[in-house]
Parts: C-alpha cells; sequence; structure tokens
C-alpha cells in the first residue's frame, strides 16, 4: 500500500538530543540528508555507563496544556551528526529496550492509568537494536511541543485503536503505525490519494470493503478503517508466515514487491528475512522508523522526552442516528463545534451524513446523553405540523424522493404527507419528470428516512 508519511521528529533532553524520525503525509515533497552525513559506525557509539551518565539529566517537561492538533507543523529536520559526539545513541541501551514478558491488561492484572503505560505492556517486536533503527532514532533532533501535538492527535483515538489490536491479540506496535502513517491527522492525504490514519488508498480501500460514495469515505471513518486495515495486516502476516517486519514492508509497499524481493533473495541463496531484502527506499526505511517511534514510546526517559498522559479509558461511543442528519445540527445537539465533530467522525465528507447511510456519529462519551436527549426533542417537533414558508419544486428525470428530501433538509414520511394526494396517484411508481411537489424547507431541520 502506498501511503503519504509525516515526519516526526521527537526532541531529545540535555546532552542527549536524541529523536526519532516518523513519516510526512508529503513523503515526495520532504528532502533528507545524504545517507553519507547519517551513518554511523559501531565506534561512535559510547558506552553504556557513558549513556547513563547522559540520561541522568531530567528530560523536558511535557506540555500542562497541548496545543491544538491541527496546527502540525513540520520542523527543520536537524541531522544528529552535527551534534556532540556525546549526543551518539549506545548500541546497549537501545538493546536494553528489547521486549520484557509483562503482563497483558486482561489477565487478571490491574490495568495503568495512563494509556501510553498499557500499550508497552504489548510491545513485542525485535529489532529496535538494529543499527537502521539507530539511524532512524539519531537522524534528527526534534522538539517537544511537536510530539505533544501528535499526542494531542492520537487522544481521541488511541484508546480505540489499541482496544482492536489486543482483542485480536496482534502486537501493541501496530497502534503506532498511524503515527508513522499520518500522525494520527484523521484528514490526512497523500499525493497517491491515501486518506485517514491508516492512509489507505481508493483501490486497497474497495478490496477492504471500505465504501466511498458522494456523502462518505470509509478509508477516513475511525473505526470503518481500524477494522480495514486489521484485517488487512492479519491476512498479510498469514501470508508472509507470521513475520510481522514482512507485513509491515508489505502494508507499506505491497505484496507483490515484497514478494518478488524474497524471490530474488531466493536464488541468490540469500536470506529472506525483511534486513536482508533489496526493497524501495521508502519501504526499507518505513520498518526501522516504526520500530524508532517504539523505542521512544517504550522508554521516554531514555531519550530525554516526555509523554503527555492520556488517560486509559474510553473516548469515544458510536451513537445510531437511524436516519440522515445534518452535520451542523448534529454538533449544536451535541453541544461541541462542528469542526470537533468532523474531526471525529472524517468519514462524512460532505455537511451531512448520506441519505442513504451509515446512520451513525462517533461522539465523546460524556457527550451522548445530552445529544439523545436533544435529537429526540428535535425530530419530535420536526415531525410535527408545518411551520416553514411553503415552496414547490418540480421534479426532475431521476429525482427520488430520498434525494429531495436530503435536498431541502426534510423528512421523506413529512414530504409524503405534503404530496399525499399526488403520490397515491402515482401508486409507487417513479416520480414523474415535470410533476410539482409541496415542501415546507426549514434551514436547520434534522432529514429522515422512512
Amino acid at each position: 500500500m502506498l501511503n503519504g508519511r509525516h515526519l516526526l521528529p521527537l526532541v531529545s533532553g540535555g546532552l542527549l538530543g536524541l529523536g526519532v524520525l516518523l513519516f510526512s503525509a508529503y513523503a515526495q515533497a520532504q528532502t533528507f540528508p545524504s545517507e553519507a552525513t547519517q551513518t554511523t559506525s559501531e565506534g561512535d557509539y559510547n558506552s553504556l555507563n557513558s549513556l547513563k551518565e547522559a540520561i541522568k539529566k531530567p528530560p523536558p517537561q511535557a506540555a500542562a496544556a497541548e496545543p491544538a492538533p491541527d496546527s502540525l507543523v513540520v520542523p527543520s529536520a536537524s541531522p544528529l551528526a552535527a551534534s556532540s559526539p556525546s549526543t551518539s545513541l549506545n548500541r546497549e541501551g537501545v538493546a536494553a529496550l528489547a521486549p520484557q514478558a509483562k503482563d497483558q491488561p486482561g489477565d487478571g492484572t490491574e490495568s495503568p492509568a495512563d494509556l501510553w503505560a498499557r500499550l508497552r505492556s504489548g510491545l513485542s517486536l525485535p529489532g529496535r537494536d538494529h543499527p537502521r533503527v539507530f539511524r532512524e532514532i539519531e537522524r534528527y533532533a526534534g522538539e517537544q511541543n511537536y510530539l505533544n501535538k501528535v499526542t494531542a492527535r492520537a487522544r481521541p483515538f488511541l484508546y480505540y485503536v489499541l482496544q482492536e489490536v489486543e482483542k485480536r491479540g496482534l502486537p501493541g506496535e501496530i497502534a503506532l503505525l498511524p503515527v508513522v502513517e499520518s500522525t494520527y491527522s484523521p484528514h490526512a492525504e497523500s499525493p497517491k490519494q491515501a486518506a485517514g490514519i491508516w492512509q489507505i488508498i481508493p483501490a486497497t480501500g474497495r478490496q477492504l470493503g471500505l465504501k466511498q460514495t458522494f456523502w462518505y469515505d470509509g478509508r477516513r471513518d475511525i473505526m470503518a478503517s481500524t477494522k480495514a486495515a486489521l484485517d488487512y495486516l492479519e491476512r498479510l502476516n498469514k501470508d508472509f508466515g507470521g513475520d510481522w517486519l514482512l507485513t509491515f514492508a508489505a502494508y507499506n509497499g505491497g505484496e507483490g514487491m515484497v514478494q518478488r524481493a524474497i524471490a530474488r533473495n531466493l536464488e541468490a541463496g540469500k536470506p529472506t528475512d525483511f534486513w536482508s531484502l533489496d526493497l524501495p527506499r521508502e519501504t526499507e526505511t518505513y520498518v526501522p522508523r516504526l520500530l524508532a517511534v517504539t523505542a521512544v514510546i517504550a522508554a521516554p526517559e531514555l531519550f530525554g522526552v516526555n509523554l503527555n498522559s492520556i488517560p486509559n479509558q474510553r473516548y469515544l461511543t458510536q451513537v445510531k442516528l437511524g436516519s440522515q442528519i445534518n452535520l451542523d445540527t448534529a454538533a449544536r445537539l451535541a453541544g461541541m463545534s462542528r469542526a470537533e465533530l468532523s474531526r471525529l467522525n472524517p468519514g462524512y465528507v460532505r455537511d451531512a451524513t448520506g441519505p442513504h447511510g451509515p446512520y451513525h456519529l462517533l461522539l465523546p462519551v460524556h457527550k451522548v446523553k445530552v445529544f439523545n436527549n436533544k435529537l429526540a426533542q428535535q425530530r419530535t417537533a420536526d415531525t410535527a405540523a408545518p411551520t416553514g414558508q411553503r415552496a414547490y419544486y418540480t421534479v426532475r428525470a431521476g429525482d427520488t424522493l430520498t434525494d429531495i428530501a436530503a435536498r431541502f433538509r426534510v423528512s421523506v414520511n413529512d414530504l409524503r404527507a405534503w404530496n399525499a394526494a399526488l403520490l397515491k396517484l402515482l401508486k409507487d411508481k417513479p416520480l414523474q419528470a415535470g410533476a410539482t411537489l409541496t415542501l415546507y424547507p426549514r434551514p436547520t431541520l434534522v432529514a429522515h428516512n422512512s
């Protein structure tokens, strides 16, 4: 799968100055330092004791108030090679981050209060101590503020994504894939039309059963796209014999590309693990970057950064509507801004949900009760006698009652009631072009489907 990338440097503290590089949503527009300036020999690494001394200096404090998540600006990259030799990462230090046997949530142990801690307990993949991972960690010195913004973007969605990953018994690293893919930006879109937090291209989305219409794009829907992405990853993992590094490479560059690389190595008598394959540069760096992110999340104090806490509790829930709704109206009923509602429901690409579904919204848990109460009141008022100004509409070829109702933000039931005599004559036949319908449009009306 060809996806947009977000480049995510993370700030380092004191002498460490360590950062982790993630993808930009527009990788093609990014300019990376030459590999010659990024290669680090074994002789450049300090001893583990030196590293421990360096990290005694407290890391920078996470922001008390997180900045707006949509104001993310990728800072200019600064090759760490230009910094002091004391900032070089010790191989043994990263090797110490190798996955450990830890208690998993749900095994009878108490669940941690912080979601990052819960995620760490599920990190299990090897490879964080590979030299190519070191280069991804060391390549740039970043900014703590940038990491704060990434955390703010992930905050509404990470609990749900991690929960779905755990339900399937998958590695916790998968919950960090959207960090690499999109910085957890729900509106991320690449020049190759990859969209959503999982950066799924249109063709792959259709293959995965994601609905893509004038009104709705399932690739952007948080819940629908997460299910599709996890289904896809599980299938790829089965195809590659349970090797997750090959799975991630295939997710990035395509299954066929990885299979061809394996075939070439087999023919040449070479190993077929991820690190031994000759792959396109984007894919060769994709997996190390994910592992670099994992290393930082696993032990942020080792890298001189802090992670803003995310409560280990459900933030979003799906509310069933039963019919179409205008998004401005929905935001008003929920007591939230339209921008925030759209952030949580990026799958709806118009001003309303589709007339033919899906009929649901993602809302913060604490907003659901008031939304449901106000929605019920609104719909009771909407089915009362018409109070809007009478209007007339001339039917055009191909029009349906559903389309007309959506266009004027009225319910199909009301439209039928206002035109009962005409519709009785039609006896359930299609509307005839040229027929005139009576309407009482109201700008803020919630539309209903029969």
